[in-house]
C-alpha cells in the first residue's frame, strides 16, 4: 500500500493533531438539504495548504514542525486543525442526494458490520444502556450524522477554526445542532477537552500534568508507528513490535475485513473508523482503591497504581521499574521498548494490569493475528476540572481511536481482552481501568491477591465514524 498523506485526513498517525484544545462537534444534516449538503461537502474539502479547513496528513505534519520552530524560539505557534467523519445513518443521509450506487452502503454493512449498526447495538461490549448516555447521544428529533473534531493551540483557536468550517456547512439551516430525546430538547451538541495544567499546586507542590490523564497517568504512550508514515526517532526505533502495517489502521483492498468475498467501495479507502466514547472517571473512587495497598502486597499507594495501570504516572512501565518509579521521570518515553518475556507469572506487572491487557506486546504470529489486528492509535483528551479544585464536578477522557476494521480493533480489544477475566491467563482478573461486566463489578488479580471494587470509569455516550479520504470528500461525497 503507498500512503498518500495528501489525502489522509491529518488526525491519523502516531502523533495526530498538534492539541492544547479540542473540540468534538456533533451535527445533523437538515431534512430536504441533502444535496445542498453535499455541495457544502465539496467546498470544505477543496481548500488546501495553509488556509485548509480539513487538514491533511502533510499539513499537520508541516504545522507540527511549524510548532517545533517556534519553541525552540521559546514561541508557541498558533496552529489548528481538523477533520470530519460520519455515522452511518450519516452516510445514508448523504446517499439520498447521490447516484443510487455512488455509496454502496450494502459492502458497508458486510464488511464493517458493527460500525453499520452503531455503537448502541454493539452489546458484546457490556456498555450501559443507551439511556444511561448523555443526551446528546440520544438524539431523536436531529440524530448525530456527523463530526467535527477541531484541535489547536488555544481555544480562541479551536473556536475561530470550528466556526469557519461551520460557516461552509451552512450551519443553522443546512447543518443543525443535535437535539435530545423526545420531546424534543436542545443538548449541548458540542464536548470541550483540554490538556490538564502545565503549572498546577497539588498537595502543596508544583506539579507539570500536562499529557496526564485524570487518575494521573501519562497518556498517549506506545502508540502504533505505521509505515510509510512515521519516521522512527532513534530513541523508540524498533519499539517493542508496534511497527505496523498501513492497512491495520488506514483502509485499503488489503485491510481486514470480516468477509473475503465482499469488498470496500473504492472510496473507502485512504479512509478509517473513528470510535469516540466520553468516560467518566471516578477520581475519588480510584483514589480510594489505591489506600488498600498494604492489602495487596505493593508498598505504596503509587505502587498500587503502577500495578493496576502497568506502568507507573510518569509513564515508565512497571515492568522495567518493579519498585520505584524511573528516576528520570521527565523521559519516560524513551523506556518504551519492553516486553513481557522476563515476567511470565505477571508478578511484576499482572496479566490484569491496563497496559498488558491492551497490549500484551507479542511477537507477530501468523497464528494468533490478533495481537497485529488490534493495533489502534489512539487521540484522546481530557476533559472537565481538576478534581482537587471541584471534587463535585464530572470529569474524564474523551476518547477517540482510529483503525481500518472496528471489528478487529477497538470491539475485539473491549470484549475479548479487557473484559474478559481470563486474558491473557486463566484468573488473570478484568482491566482495572477499562474492564466492563454486566454487574459493574470488576475482580482483578495484581500479584497473588484479588481486588474488587466498581467500574471507575463510565461511558457516558458515544459512536462509530467514518473518517473519509479527502478525495472521497471532495469526489463522492461532496457533489457539485
Amino acid at each position: 500500500m503507498v500512503v498518500d498523506k495528501n489525502d489522509i485526513q491529518g488526525d491519523v498517525w502516531s502523533k495526530g493533531f498538534l492539541k492544547h484544545n479540542e473540540t468534538y462537534y456533533f451535527f445533523s444534516i437538515a431534512d430536504q438539504k441533502q444535496k445542498i449538503f453535499s455541495q457544502c461537502l465539496k467546498k470544505l474539502a477543496a481548500q488546501v495548504g495553509d488556509a485548509s479547513l480539513i487538514t491533511s496528513l502533510t499539513q499537520v505534519q508541516k504545522d507540527r514542525d511549524t510548532a517545533g520552530e517556534a519553541r525552540a524560539l521559546n514561541k508557541i505557534a498558533i496552529i489548528s486543525n481538523a477533520l470530519i467523519a460520519f455515522t452511518r445513518t450519516g452516510l445514508d443521509v448523504i446517499q439520498s442526494a447521490l447516484p443510487n450506487t455512488a455509496l454502496r452502503l450494502k459492502r458497508v454493512e458486510n464488511t464493517d458490520p458493527a460500525f453499520y449498526a452503531g455503537m448502541k447495538e454493539t452489546n458484546e461490549l457490556k456498555d450501559r444502556p443507551a439511556n444511561d448516555w448523555d443526551p446528546l447521544f440520544n438524539a431523536t428529533s436531529t440524530p448525530i450524522h456527523g463530526l467535527l473534531k477541531v484541535a489547536g493551540s488555544d481555544a480562541n483557536e479551536v473556536e475561530r477554526k470550528l466556526q469557519a468550517i461551520l460557516k461552509v456547512l451552512q450551519h443553522g439551516t443546512v447543518t443543525l445542532d443535535v437535539k435530545g430525546i423526545s420531546p424534543p430538547t436542545t443538548v449541548e451538541s458540542r464536548i470541550d477537552g483540554a490538556v490538564r495544567p502545565k503549572d498546577f499546586i497539588l498537595d502543596g507542590k508544583l506539579v507539570n500534568l500536562n499529557g496526564k490523564e485524570h487518575f494521573g497517568f501519562e497518556d498517549g504512550i506506545s502508540q502504533p508507528l505505521i509505515q510509510g508514515i512515521d519516521t522512527l526517532e532513534p530513541e523508540v526505533a524498533g519499539v517493542a513490535n508496534m511497527n505496523t502495517d498501513e492497512e491495520v489502521i488506514i483502509l485499503s483492498k488489503f485491510s481486514p475485513k470480516t468477509d473475503n468475498n465482499v469488498a470496500r467501495p473504492d472510496w473507502m479507502y485512504n479512509g478509517t473508523f473513528l470510535v469516540f466514547r466520553k468516560l467518566e472517571q471516578d477520581v475519588d473512587a480510584f483514589n480510594k482503591l489505591i489506600k488498600t495497598w498494604n492489602q495487596h502486597g505493593c508498598s505504596s499507594e503509587k505502587h498500587m497504581g503502577a500495578k493496576l495501570m502497568g506502568r507507573w504516572e510518569s509513564g515508565a512501565p512497571i515492568v522495567k521499574f518493579p519498585d520505584n518509579d524511573s528516576p528520570d521521570p521527565d523521559n519516560a518515553r524513551t523506556f518504551n521498548e519492553f516486553n513481557y518475556d522476563g515476567d511470565a507469572t505477571g508478578k511484576t506487572c499482572p496479566f490484569a494490569a491496563h497496559i498488558r491487557k491492551a497490549n500484551p506486546r507479542r511477537p507477530r504470529n501468523p497464528n494468533e493475528q490478533s495481537t497485529f489486528l488490534t493495533r489502534m492509535i489512539r487521540s484522546g483528551i481530557t476533559y472537565g476540572s481538576e478534581f482537587s479544585e471541584k471534587p463535585l464536578e464530572k470529569r474524564g477522557l474523551l476518547f477517540a481511536c482510529y483503525q481500518s476494521h472496528i471489528e478487529s480493533g477497538f470491539k475485539f480489544m473491549q470484549a475479548s481482552w479487557l473484559n474478559n477475566e481470563n486474558f491473557s491467563t486463566a484468573g488473570a482478573g478484568h482491566d482495572p481501568i477499562m474492564g466492563q461486566t454486566a454487574n459493574r463489578k470488576l475482580l482483578t488479580n495484581i500479584g497473588g491477591t484479588s481486588v474488587s471494587f466498581d467500574e471507575m470509569v463510565t461511558l457516558r455516550g458515544g459512536d462509530y465514524f467514518f473518517v473519509p479520504s479527502i478525495s472521497a470528500l471532495q469526489k463522492t461525497l461532496g457533489q457539485d
